[in-house]
């Protein structure tokens, strides 16, 4: 069973421009800019049988080049990176 802080029933249209509340949670409480690649996704709970990732909700967050891309988020650059489900 997978379970989501805060909104998740709630998709944006497509072309609906708006920053989530978790982007603008992040930008708020960063100091400084930084370019570092960040993605926030949430488990498609419709889906049975096979795991599917979302980025279209309120709650979720793809920035700074990363993509979500036949179901496997896209990071354009080395490094380390903490994956969490």
């Amino acid at each position: 069973h997978f379970g989501v802080i805060g909104p998740q029933r709630e998709e944006f249209p497509t072309g609906y421009s708006i920053i989530s509340p978790l982007a603008q949670t992040l930008r708020s409480s960063s100091k400084t800019s930084s370019n570092k690649p960040v993605a926030h996704v949430v488990a498609n709970l419709s889906t049975q049988g096979q795991l599917r990732w979302l980025n279209t909700y309120a709650n979720t967050l793809l920035a700074n080049s990363v993509k979500l891309e036949d179901n496997q988020l896209v990071v354009p650059t080395d490094g380390l990176y903490l994956i969490y489900s």
